[in-house]
């Protein structure tokens, strides 16, 4: 019994932490591997509890901004107020926090150089 809830709770925690993009190096592939099948995406504020949902050519449009970003090499000094939650029905294929251009994939910093993370923050925060 001792043994069955302790691979239960590290199937959990792996499960977790590959969702949070918490698996290591972070990588714009790494993110596009995981968010391209995705169906919707879920966008919330981590300070005022709001937030939406977005589907269709905009969800598009914000997969492959995530995925073609550039890393940054040093440390910004955004807050990331926002989540984005990248899902396939009911499953979440990943999490990044961002604010404006800048996003966080695990602990690895990027910028979206499309515009379109920026355009997405400029819209939601109005």
């Amino acid at each position: 019994m001792f043994f069955t809830r302790l691979i239960l709770l590290l199937t959990l925690t792996a499960c977790w932490q590959s969702a949070r993009g918490g698996d290591g190096a972070a990588s714009p592939t790494k993110l596009a591997v995981r968010i391209a099948r995705g169906d919707f995406i879920i966008a919330t504020n981590r300070w005022e509890h709001r937030g939406l949902s977005i589907s269709g050519q905009r969800m598009s449009l914000i997969v492959k901004a995530a995925s073609s970003s550039s890393l940054v090499t040093s440390r910004t000094d955004c807050m990331f107020d926002w989540d984005i939650q990248f899902y396939k029905q009911t499953e979440l294929l990943a999490t990044i926090r961002f604010q404006s251009g800048h996003f966080l994939f695990g602990e690895t910093e990027f910028l979206d150089d499309t515009g379109v993370l920026e355009t997405l923050y400029r819209d939601i925060e109005k």
